[in-house]
């Protein structure tokens, strides 16, 4: 006899259609497939993901969420939702057996630019990512000033965070000062200091 169902979210962070997390380049995921398995007394189990048996119920506010694809156990993340966290419960009538599911809706949370100097190194400690600069200095007995290696980063609000430097455009509210380098891609976007 079935002794258990268990329900688990293929993608278990999700994010609204219209939320900007759901955008290149971070790319969260609108939707979910349900993987669903029963267990039996005798140890075994089916996966019975897809069958058109199983049912799968949002429990948590409906203008969040909706069973996009019975057959296909997909859940979808409504459009404007604004919601933490969407319930499902999932049931098996021919085995008499359910669960439950959550998946997590994940927001933009706030974008973020960091300058590490430049040329990067790893070794000595700490490594240049690890410093942030937020002044170029002029290099001693020179007419030059430091260059530093912008890097772009969004945050989630589960805590993730994703580099988007590659595409970010780096600009500045005077080039006399501080200049992006454009013509420079393979470290992100390199910032010139020009003047004080």
């Amino acid at each position: 006899a079935a002794s258990s169902l268990t329900a688990t979210p293929v993608n278990p962070s999700v994010t609204s259609p219209t939320d900007p997390a759901s955008k290149a380049p971070v790319n969260y995921p609108t939707f979910s497939r349900i993987s669903v398995s029963v267990g039996f007394e005798t140890g075994a189990t089916q996966d019975v993901t897809g069958d058109s048996r199983v049912t799968i119920t949002v429990l948590s506010d409906a203008s969040c969420a909706f069973v996009s694809s019975a057959s296909a156990s997909t859940v979808t993340v409504r459009d404007g939702a604004e919601c933490e966290t969407v319930r499902l419960r999932v049931d098996m009538p021919l085995f008499g057996v359910s669960g439950t599911a959550e998946l997590q809706v994940v927001y933009l949370d706030r974008f973020y630019v960091e300058a590490n100097p430049f040329p990067s190194w790893t070794t000595p400690a700490p490594a240049s990512t690890a410093m942030v600069k937020t002044t170029l200095y002029k290099v001693d007995c020179t007419v030059y000033y430091q260059h530093a290696v912008a890097t772009a980063t969004v945050s989630l609000t589960d805590g993730a965070t994703v580099e988007v430097t590659s595409a970010a455009a780096f600009l500045s509210t005077d080039d006399a000062v501080i200049s992006p380098d454009a013509s420079v891609t393979s470290d992100g976007g390199r910032l010139r200091g020009v003047s004080p």
